[in-house]
């Protein structure tokens, strides 16, 4: 996964996007959402390998019903109808060269003979 994709999920309002690398630090204050960010991750990342739906309600996730998940906009607001979540994965697909000419000034110039394309995945919940 390189990007997340959350839309009105726990006290992420509207649609909101984050990009992940090797190395992702997630940091803030006590209740800012880092544990549910996390969750997301992990349930996503369970629905993409290893095809299973997840239980919200149970360990490793303990993020609760539809209730507790959906977004509260408090007062009049009330919660959101669904929550959204998604994912872009890098693909990787071949770059042909056509001469040896370009081969070697592709090497010089320290390119991945390799590049990305994203591959999106988008999950709502009602």
């Amino acid at each position: 996964m390189n990007e997340i994709t959350l839309r009105d999920f726990r006290c992420f309002h509207g649609k909101q996007k984050a990009r992940l690398a090797p190395l992702t630090l997630v940091v803030g204050e006590n209740s800012t959402g880092k544990t549910s960010f996390m969750a997301m991750i992990r349930a996503l990342w369970e629905i993409a390998h290893n095809n299973v739906v997840p239980n919200f309600k149970e360990e490793p996730y303990d993020l609760g019903s539809f209730a507790e998940i959906a977004h509260h906009r408090g007062g009049r607001g009330g919660r959101a109808e669904s929550f959204e979540a998604g994912f872009a994965q890098p693909r990787m697909t071949m770059v042909r060269e056509s001469t040896s000419r370009s081969k070697s000034r592709s090497n010089r110039l320290g390119r991945h003979p390799y590049r990305r394309s994203a591959d999106s995945r988008t999950a709502t919940c009602r």
